[in-house]
């Protein structure tokens, strides 16, 4: 008689725990988010800062940061990939000489840091045409590659004249986010009286959000100043100082304005500590230092005689600094960074309203902003003055 043969049993299947599952999920939905992230970052940089406001908003800062993080590094990667290093990229191309009158103060030269991305612009100054005196310009632009190994990375320099120049600090409609500064006091945009002498404007410093820094602008204070922050001051003469808190706090009461930062990016003319060891943590709640993104920063020349603003693109903090070092900058902070809140406009007089002119490509600008059009955020505005 035959035996039935009996059919092994399967063991059961252990089912996922509920965390993993979730963490699952997580990193799932975290890879949908990268990948459509980068996607907006290569076609639409505009949206970026609008989605990232909206998830600031319901997932919290640091999530973001984070977020921030993986795209802006899985886009480099795959520019890295399919471009390697690349040609050094510039922001502009032959332009029409301007007349200089034999008097005209000039900034140094200087060398570029790796010749082996370097382009021809590389520290040499060129004057940048305004209407008020066009033989006697007083704001010069350079280029610096700062980065070997990427020749996309490029920092355009503006140095300014400070004897000729003044800068003046506005809070935007929206930033900071303090509700109890009159709203007729915040306008978002430059006065009228400013209309004439108005040469350029750039945006300032972080959302509120990432990190509460400190910002005055004449009797109305909107964050109180951090100790170790760095620190953007502006005196009642025009002149300008940047250095830590610390150090500047001894001249509060001569300052009309003050706008702080994460640490400085140059201390003494040498990287600033935190930039040396890259590190990132201390950038406030906002992307780190070693992302590679769009920057700007602000410094004055070791002989005060000079101001120099930078804006570049595809940076990390020390790449910034060292472009702003090489230029001859003792004293340096970090402003904004991020494609569609980082901008530099550069201003025509015209019979009525002057008209702004985006000095970078990819950057959000609209009509009449800054002087007719009110603006959320914090900006700064260069006036020109008889030295």
């Amino acid at each position: 008689m035959r035996m039935m043969e009996s059919k092994p049993t399967s063991r059961p299947t252990t089912p996922a725990s509920p965390w993993k599952r979730r963490a699952k999920r997580g990193f799932a939905t975290l890879g949908v988010l990268a990948a459509l992230g980068v996607a907006v970052v290569f076609v639409k940089p505009e949206w970026a800062e609008k989605i990232a406001n909206a998830l600031r908003s319901a997932l919290g800062p640091a999530f973001v940061a984070r977020l921030e993080d993986l795209v802006y590094s899985t886009r480099d990667e795959v520019l890295l990939r399919t471009r390697g290093r690349g040609a050094p990229s510039t922001y502009w191309h032959d332009e029409p000489a301007i007349a200089l009158a034999p008097s005209v103060p000039t900034p140094p030269v200087f060398h570029a840091p790796f010749d082996v991305v370097a382009s021809p612009e590389d520290g040499t100054w060129t004057p940048i045409r305004d209407d008020i005196d066009p033989a006697l310009p007083i704001m010069f632009k350079s280029l610096v590659h700062p980065d070997p190994e990427r020749g996309r990375a490029a920092v355009a320099l503006l140095a300014v004249r400070a004897d000729a120049a003044r800068l003046h600090l506005f809070a935007g409609t929206e930033e900071p986010d303090i509700g109890w500064v009159p709203r007729e006091e915040r306008p978002g945009v430059v006065p009228t009286t400013m209309y004439p002498s108005l040469l350029a404007i750039w945006s300032g410093g972080f959302r509120s959000i990432n990190g509460r820094y400190g910002m005055r602008v004449g009797p109305n204070r909107y964050h109180p100043p951090r100790r170790t922050a760095c620190t953007l001051g502006i005196r009642r003469d025009g002149r300008v100082a940047v250095g830590d808190w610390a150090e500047l706090s001894a001249m509060d009461a001569e300052l009309v304005a003050l706008r702080q930062a994460p640490p400085c990016l140059l201390v003494h003319g040498e990287l600033g500590p935190g930039v040396q060891r890259d590190d990132s943590h201390i950038w406030g709640v906002s992307v780190q230092g070693t992302t590679i993104i769009r920057r700007s920063g602000f410094g004055v020349t070791t002989d005060g005689q000079w101001w120099i603003y930078a804006i570049g693109d595809e940076l990390t903090t020390q790449a910034l600094a060292l472009s702003l070092k090489v230029a001859g900058v003792a004293d340096a902070m970090l402003l904004d960074v991020n494609d569609a809140p980082t901008r530099c406009l550069f201003y025509h007089r015209t019979e009525t309203v002057p008209v702004g002119e985006s000095w970078l490509p990819r950057s959000l600008v609209k009509d009449g902003m800054y002087v007719t059009r009110p603006w959320e955020r914090d900006f700064f505005a260069l006036t020109r003055v008889t030295p």
